[in-house]
């Protein structure tokens, strides 16, 4: 299995987990989710990320280092009672080999630069209003999800 396909796995698992999940904050109460009263940096795989305030850690969806046909991933979701999602996945393969862009690029793929990075922004099909902009830093594929494109400005530092 290549990596374009095991990430695309890890992408469809976090927006099932968001489709099944109706969000309020009753719900992020009953799941234990504690969202942030300020902006709080997170840190994936070494890379630091800034999460919303008003948002929490869903820890059901919480991975580290999880192996699969060779390309280890962590993933990190958030939730806020409006059921808007923001996460943060890294993968790289393990045994160091490189990754392009390129084959992060879908049909409807937008090739865009955010705070420096480029990458490329989609439109989930599934759910509406979640976004995904991916790209690749120090051979890591960085995938952020978020309810807009102005949120993946915040997100990265």
């Amino acid at each position: 299995m290549d990596i374009k396909k095991i990430f695309y796995i890890c992408l469809i698992f976090i927006v099932a987990a968001s489709c099944i999940t109706a969000v309020s904050s009753a719900f992020l109460e009953s799941q234990g989710i504690t969202p942030f009263s300020q902006d709080t940096n997170v840190t994936v795989e070494g890379f630091t990320f800034l999460i919303p305030a008003g948002y929490g850690e869903d820890m059901t969806v919480h991975e580290d280092n999880v192996e699969d046909d060779g390309i280890i991933s962590s993933d990190r979701t958030y939730f806020n009672e409006n059921a808007d999602l923001v996460g943060v996945t890294v993968m790289y393969a393990k045994n160091g080999g490189d990754l392009n862009l390129e084959i992060f690029k879908e049909p409807n793929s937008i090739e865009k630069t955010i705070d420096g990075k480029k990458g490329y922004l989609d439109k989930s099909e599934e759910v509406e209003g979640l976004y995904f902009f991916t790209y690749v830093e120090n051979n890591k594929a960085i995938m952020l999800s978020a309810p807009d494109e102005a949120t993946f400005s915040q997100m990265i530092l």
